[in-house]
């Protein structure tokens, strides 16, 4: 599927995501397929064609997941790439890498 300049978009949105474990609470975790499909329709019939899912590496994205509901529901997703924050960097990721990407910086 590609971008649809003829509909609406949604700029910040997160169709699968996991915080559960960096935040010490379930409540944390949307992995619900048939609500997610549901509520994509709904803003399809609103004229929603494109959503920016914002779930970002660590933060339990799951691209089968999104191009499973792109399929299901006809609606563009377009994943963002790169980390949450400092913390989701993994730890192999030292300053030298993180120079340039806003990691750690007050901007």
């Amino acid at each position: 599927m590609s971008f649809d300049p003829t509909g609406y978009t949604l700029a910040h949105e997160h169709l699968h995501i996991d915080l559960s474990g960096f935040k010490n609470n379930v409540d944390c975790r949307l992995d619900q397929y048939a609500f997610i499909c549901q509520e994509m329709n709904d803003l399809m019939a609103r004229g929603v064609r494109n959503v920016i899912e914002m779930t970002n590496r660590y933060m339990g994205r799951n691209a089968q997941f999104m191009l499973d509901v792109m399929h299901a529901t006809g609606i563009n997703v377009v994943a963002c790439t790169g980390y949450y924050q400092d913390a989701f960097f993994p730890g192999t990721c030292g300053d030298p890498q993180r120079a340039g990407t806003g990691a750690g910086d007050d901007r």
